[in-house]
């Protein structure tokens, strides 16, 4: 069964059990009704969403300084070679952003005390 046949049968089965609850108009509110009709419409949404291509992954990489986050790095993405610089003094206290690419290719941007200063 393929993903978007799931997708589908799941919504079905939501609407299926909006439309029982229709049986009760005396004990249920229509709104609840519509609600969950509304449910099944966003599952729908959401559900296709989550299965398209191209989409970005973004994760932060947080600690405090000389803790390993570049090592950490280095093993997880690059099988353990120095890609990141480590040292004994902190080496990557600025911004270091990664992207996937097909072939390996490196792009380094430098900006001046200026312009890496928070604006006051």
């Amino acid at each position: 069964m393929t993903e978007n046949l799931k997708i589908e049968q799941q919504q079905a089965n939501i609407i299926t059990l909006g439309e029982k609850y229709t049986a009760y108009p005396d004990s249920i509110e229509q709104t609840l009704v519509n609600e969950i009709s509304a449910l099944a419409d966003d599952f729908k949404k959401n559900a296709h969403h989550a299965l398209e291509t191209n989409r970005l992954l973004q994760i932060g990489i947080v600690g405090q300084i000389k803790r390993g986050k570049s090592s950490f790095l280095n093993s997880l993405l690059f099988n353990g070679k120095d890609v990141l610089p480590k040292a004994a003094t902190p080496m990557t206290a600025a911004l270091t952003k990664i992207n996937y690419a097909e072939t390996p290719s490196a792009s380094v941007e430098f900006y001046t005390r200026e312009e890496s200063l928070p604006l006051s």
